[in-house]
């Protein structure tokens, strides 16, 4: 088994936590078998040359393992309005869900971590998303999980 290891120093506080984030990134890709098999090849270079800082925030691309899974992935708006009538259904059946997850999109509309869907997202690809809810959390009680991996069905 090979193993990997990433040393830096930096002195620049306002640098560090990006750095960090970046690094964190790296470590999954090698970290471990499962990841490792996807960062083989020209993948790790193409995703360091796709990381865009926009914003003071950094972008990257959806990953795929495959070109034709980016071809066969470019409409599964269906896949995301079946997943959102689901999570329409639960919001129904338990108001405090949707007043607490309303509030979480609301917030990352906000900070631009998603965006609303317009008419272009429907010859794209539109991410599913659904919630975790956790009364007992200290944290988070309210979560918004996004599900990258949706396949559109055959």
């Amino acid at each position: 088994m090979t193993k990997h290891a990433s040393v830096y120093n930096i002195s620049c506080p306002e640098v560090e936590n990006d750095w960090k984030r970046l690094w964190e990134v790296e470590t999954f890709l090698l970290g471990d078998e499962l990841t490792r098999g996807y960062a083989t090849g020209n993948s790790l270079n193409d995703f360091g040359e796709e990381i865009k800082k926009k914003n003071g925030r950094y972008e990257v691309p959806l990953q795929w393992k495959t070109n034709g899974i980016q071809e066969n992935s470019s409409n599964n708006f269906d896949v995301a309005e079946k997943r959102f009538i689901s999570l329409e259904k639960r919001f129904n059946r338990y108001e405090l869900l949707f007043e607490r997850y309303n509030s979480v999109m609301k917030e990352q509309l906000k900070q631009v971590i998603i965006e609303k869907c317009t008419e272009r997202c429907f010859a794209g690809y539109v991410m599913p998303h659904r919630e975790v809810f956790r009364e007992n959390s200290s944290s988070t009680k309210t979560r918004v999980i996004y599900d990258a991996s949706s396949k559109q069905g055959k």
